[in-house]
């Protein structure tokens, strides 16, 4: 149901969603990133951050986890915070070439 909310931009609702999903599974890594790209459509960018955080924290792996909140950090225009999320994905995965790719912008 979150993707339906989120597809017709009724974000809050999707957030719900997500959330409840997270709950049940706190692994669940479309739930989280789903969630934090909702909170950016939203503007809550202090949320999105902390979603990605404890997405991080479930899953410290999944290197897409850091990209995606480094191009948050880029879209704040804090830019030696997104290289140092871009950095951590590399160090996760060096042949991570997303991670090489927007660390260069």
């Amino acid at each position: 149901r979150g993707d339906a909310y989120q597809q017709l931009e009724n974000y809050k609702e999707a957030v719900n969603c997500f959330s409840k999903a997270i709950k049940l599974d706190p692994k669940m890594i479309e739930a989280h990133n789903g969630m934090a790209i909702c909170q950016v459509k939203m503007n809550q960018f202090d949320k999105a951050r902390k979603t990605y955080d404890n997405a991080i924290k479930k899953n410290p792996s999944h290197v897409m986890f850091q990209c995606d909140k480094g191009n948050l950090f880029y879209l704040q225009k804090k830019y030696k915070d997104a290289i140092k999320c871009f950095d951590k994905a590399i160090q996760v995965d060096p042949q991570c070439a997303l991670a090489y790719f927007q660390r260069g912008k």
